[in-house]
C-alpha cells in the first residue's frame, strides 16, 4: 500500500468514525480515537485503557472493521458525497445561469444553498 493509499484509508476511517463512531463501544471509541485521531502509538493507547499493546491493536482493528460494517449496511458515506456533489453543481448552475434566470429566484436559491453550507447538513 502506499502511502497516499494509507493517508485515504486514515482520512475514510476518521470520516466512518465522525458518522458511526455510537456504535462502537467504549473501549472501541476510546482506542480507534486515541490512535487515529490522537495519533497515540498503540503503546500509549495500551497504557491509558489499561490493557495490553495487543489489546489495544486488536480494538482499533476491531473498531475500523466495525465502522466499515456499519458503512456497508447503511452507505451513509456514499450518500453524503452525492448529496455533496449535487449540491455543487446546483451551486455551479446557479453561478452560470444566474444573469438569465429572475432575480428574485437567483436570490432565493442562494440564500438556501448558503443556509445548507453554514448549517454543515448538507444531507
Amino acid at each position: 500500500m502506499t502511502a497516499t493509499d494509507l493517508l485515504d484509508e486514515r482520512v475514510r476511517c476518521t470520516r466512518l468514525f465522525d458518522l458511526y463512531g455510537p456504535v462502537l463501544t467504549e473501549k472501541q471509541r476510546k482506542a480507534f480515537e486515541l490512535h487515529q485521531l490522537f495519533d497515540w502509538s498503540l503503546s500509549e493507547v495500551a497504557s491509558d485503557l489499561g490493557v495490553s499493546r495487543q489489546g489495544a491493536f486488536d480494538l482499533v482493528q476491531r473498531a475500523r472493521e466495525r465502522l466499515k460494517e456499519t458503512d456497508s449496511l447503511l452507505d451513509l458515506a456514499r450518500r453524503i458525497d452525492a448529496l455533496e456533489g449535487r449540491l455543487s453543481t446546483v451551486s455551479e448552475l446557479a453561478a452560470r445561469w444566474s444573469r438569465d434566470l429572475p432575480e428574485a429566484f437567483v436570490k432565493a436559491l442562494n440564500a438556501s444553498l448558503a443556509d445548507e453550507e453554514e448549517d454543515g447538513s448538507r444531507v
